[in-house]
């Protein structure tokens, strides 16, 4: 905090704050800040959560994750370095509460995040939509029959060319599942899209979105996280 052109290194922590108690902070508290970071979540919950939960950890990529993070944390997997990110993290894992096990899936925006839009207040910072906070969330699938047409081998004999690519298919079937069940770089999507990049193929181009992520954003559109 800034008083009288004086620095004062106090933090706050607020957590599930409402509308009218940062309202109330921003009014009673007349000095300069920085907001930190702020975390947003959404919980999910399914008949099969464990399902749920795995589905989600493999398919989850945010667009531009930076560094990857390839430790293995119990049931949280993480979509990138939380910590080192400058703008944004990205977790999923099993939240035990007393209302249950929902699988929550948590965005951790950053100062620079906020900076880049002009956002210098709690209450605007708090007041996003669940759509514009979760739209870098992607739930994608790979298409290795899209990949394999990127990447083929070519001979003069035909028949010596089929034998090639067929073999080559099942040796990348078998590198990417490998990959894919793996805890490098947080396993799932995430790992084989790297792959993908060392064979110099645009890895936008084998993977599509899943229906699921039509259907999240239909239903957080217009959502806000404080009330």
């Amino acid at each position: 905090m800034f008083i009288n052109n004086m620095y004062f290194g106090t933090s706050l922590t607020l957590h599930h704050p409402s509308s009218r108690f940062v309202n109330f902070i921003e009014f009673t508290f007349k000095v300069a800040y920085r907001i930190s970071e702020v975390e947003f979540s959404i919980d999910i919950i399914s008949s099969d959560q464990l399902s749920l939960l795995r589905l989600l950890q493999i398919t989850s990529y945010i667009k531009n994750p930076g560094k990857a993070v390839s430790l293995a944390y119990n049931e949280t997997t993480y979509l990138n370095d939380n910590r080192k990110s400058s703008t944004k993290g990205a977790k999923i894992y099993h939240k035990k509460d007393e209302f249950g096990e929902p699988v929550r899936l948590e965005m951790r925006m950053k100062r620079r995040y906020f900076q880049k839009r002009n956002i210098n207040k709690m209450s605007t910072a708090l007041s996003l939509s669940a759509e514009m906070i979760f739209s870098d969330w992607t739930f994608k699938m790979f298409e290795l029959k899209k990949f394999m047409k990127k990447t083929l081998v070519n001979h003069e004999d035909k028949e010596v060319m089929i034998i090639l690519n067929q073999f080559q298919g099942r040796l990348f079937e078998v590198g990417f599942f490998s990959a894919f069940n793996s805890n490098e770089d947080g396993g799932g999507v995430r790992i084989v899209r790297k792959y993908v990049k060392d064979f110099n193929v645009d890895p936008d181009s084998c993977f599509t979105s899943l229906p699921f992520e039509k259907d999240f954003f239909k239903v957080i559109s217009g959502n806000k996280f404080i009330i």
